[in-house]
């Protein structure tokens, strides 16, 4: 994929991206999908949960990212840097 393609394509992304974000969930009847509000801290939270379950000794760098993890969320700075593209482009089998 050359430059120009692949800069198309994230164009592509921010506007369904912005669209996405002028939809009102209750208005499409998706009130009741999903737990509202909160999606940082509870998935740190499930992380953290997964990670000290099965804990038989303490991993210093771990412990710190626990504790960076809150302070240094999407929520606080303002995207959830889910919206990428592959490194690898996949391979399209032809019929």
């Amino acid at each position: 994929m050359n430059p120009s393609e692949r800069a198309a394509i994230f164009d592509s992304m921010n506007h369904v991206i912005a669209a996405l974000h002028k939809v009102d969930p209750a208005a499409i009847g998706l009130a009741n999908y999903g737990k509202a509000g909160n999606f940082f801290a509870r998935q740190i939270g499930h992380w953290t949960g997964q990670y000290r379950a099965p804990e038989i000794q303490c991993i210093e760098s771990m412990e710190r990212l626990i504790e960076w993890l809150p302070l240094h969320s999407a929520r606080r700075h303002g995207g959830a840097g889910a919206w990428r593209l592959p490194a690898r482009q996949p391979r399209l089998r032809r019929r």
